[in-house]
């Protein structure tokens, strides 16, 4: 369903009662954004299991950033424009969580005039070029590391500075340490249920 306010709801009944994913905050229309709908039969009343797959070809802005500590970050964006300066706020996902986590809050923070980005961290999401070798080194996920994925995040958007870093859960764990460690790019921290002392 699209509503007047670009707003989409999906829906599946169980038996007879309905599951809904929540609505996420698009402009473009609906048949332009999902590529493929998938329903989990895992599913209950009180949780839908709805996965949508996003044809990124389609999808305005960039999705994809590569480059990035020998990752390519997938990332979602709201608020860019080329010719403008807004201020820039970036979104850190907890676990285990995405950057689609940050889906209700992307609209109207790029309405209220900033520059919005929620990248899928190393080891999440679409974000490709870390290993996934249970047994493995995995040194790749030391906080240094995540904190220079970050970093090199905002070098690659040819940005010398954030004013706000928010980090949910493992992530403000990330946004904390980054902050205190590089103060002179990261302008200000919201962490958000993971206190830090």
């Amino acid at each position: 369903q699209i509503s007047d306010s670009g707003f989409f709801l999906v829906s599946k009944t169980i038996g007879s009662t309905p599951c809904f994913l929540n609505s996420i905050a698009v402009s473009y229309p609906l048949s332009l954004f999902v590529n493929r709908i998938f329903f989990s039969p895992q599913a209950t009343p009180n949780k839908s299991a709805y996965l949508l797959i996003a044809d990124e070809s389609k999808i305005p802005g960039r999705t994809m950033i590569t480059n990035i500590n020998g990752l390519s970050m997938h990332i979602l964006e709201a608020g860019f424009e080329e010719s403008i300066n807004k201020p820039c706020v970036i979104l850190l996902h907890g676990f285990p969580e995405l950057a689609y986590s940050w889906r209700k809050i992307l609209k109207p923070l790029a309405d209220a005039g900033y520059h919005v980005i929620a990248p899928d961290q190393r080891g999440y999401g679409y974000t490709d070029g870390w290993k996934n070798n249970y047994e493995g080194d995995i040194s790749e996920y030391e906080i240094s590391n995540l904190i220079t994925d970050i970093i090199s995040l905002v070098y690659s958007l040819d940005k010398k500075a954030i004013d706000c870093l928010v980090g949910h859960d493992f992530g403000s764990i990330v946004a904390a340490h980054a902050a205190v460690i590089r103060p002179d790019i990261f302008k200000s921290v919201v962490l958000m249920s993971a206190p830090f002392n």
